[in-house]
């Protein structure tokens, strides 16, 4: 991993609220796949998940099965029906939906560049040494096992949480379950987030740091006064530049501005509503880009998200009445 990439343990509370589909999370696995940073999950956690859309998959189904079967009983008593053709309602059965769930989060762990953490071979004896211990996740002031036992998960992604922070010392966590988020910062001694804009806004503030860094690593030079010739060549540089600058601050702000608007817009979208104000689609996507490399917005492939939502919220409003005008009835 490079020394740049900042690494991420996710866990179920923070997954399962926010869905794979949620702008924030969108956002982090657009900045994984730049290698930004490194998003990692148990293994634990990840079939947690797993399961809970298998599930809501299984439900959705058997409910649809059920209203079928319940309307070819009524067709009998419902003159309307009679006369009418069959009906045919091809459904996947439970072996099927499971055997496309396993295949679905491999692949989308794969395409996002998110690493799941396996069960390790001692994780079990570490993980029942803290539930007899009574250490952290579990609560030693709760003294009946039965209720205990309710995080012994917990204990499990725990573990994997540790082999990571072993090998990945820069370690940061997301986490949505205070009790566990207390857990993981008091073991691990990590910072732990509970929204993915808190965690960006660490990262690029530890980016931004080093950057910063970087420049002053400058060599002094003796100062050498400029003649007229090299004067007016700077005058016109600084006159092309200026030119170049005023064109980017335009259009990206009726970028952010729209992207801030509109929260998910496709490229060509974008694209289309801006060439309604005279951009053409090669300014808007070359401003976009240089955007999208400063984290202003960001690149999901084939949508703009808001990135920085302070920068977001200033070009909406500045830009506000030509939003609306252009983005009525938009594409």
């Amino acid at each position: 991993m490079p020394p740049s990439t900042t690494p991420i343990f996710l866990d179920t509370s923070y997954i399962c609220k926010l869905g794979f589909r949620h702008p924030d999370f969108q956002k982090l696995v657009a900045y994984s796949k730049t290698d930004v940073l490194r998003l990692f999950v148990s293994q634990i956690a990840w079939e947690e998940r797993r399961t809970q859309l298998l599930e809501t998959a299984c439900s959705q189904v058997l409910t649809l099965r059920r209203d079928f079967e319940k309307l070819q009983r009524g067709r009998s008593d419902n003159f309307i029906l009679q006369g009418l053709s069959s009906p045919v309602m091809n459904l996947w059965d439970k072996t099927e939906l499971e055997a496309r769930s396993y295949e679905a989060m491999a692949e989308f762990a794969k395409d996002n560049h998110i690493t799941i953490v396996p069960i390790g071979a001692d994780h079990a004896d570490r993980a029942w040494r803290r539930y007899f211990e009574t250490s952290l996740p579990f609560n030693p002031d709760v003294a009946d096992r039965e209720k205990r036992r309710k995080d012994i998960p917990d204990s499990w992604i725990l573990e994997a949480a540790i082999d990571v922070k072993r090998e990945h010392s820069s370690l940061i966590a997301l986490c949505d379950d205070k009790r566990f988020a207390d857990a993981l910062m008091k073991v691990l001694g990590i910072t732990v987030f509970n929204t993915a804009q808190d965690a960006l806004d660490h990262i690029d503030g530890t980016a931004q740091s080093t950057r910063v860094n970087h420049l002053v690593k400058t060599h002094d030079t003796a100062y050498v006064p400029p003649n007229e010739e090299q004067t007016q060549a700077n005058d016109a540089l600084a006159a092309a530049l200026a030119a170049a600058e005023s064109q980017f601050r335009t259009v990206g702000t009726k970028i952010i501005g729209l992207v801030s608007h509109l929260e998910t817009p496709t490229k060509d979208q974008l694209c289309s509503i801006l060439e309604r104000s005279g951009i053409p689609a090669a300014v808007t996507k070359s401003v976009a880009e240089q955007l999208a490399l400063g984290k202003t917005i960001v690149d999901t492939g084939h949508h703009y998200i808001p990135g920085d939502k302070e920068a977001g919220a200033q070009a909406k409003s500045a830009v506000e009445a030509e939003i609306i005008r252009l983005a009525i009835g938009g594409d």
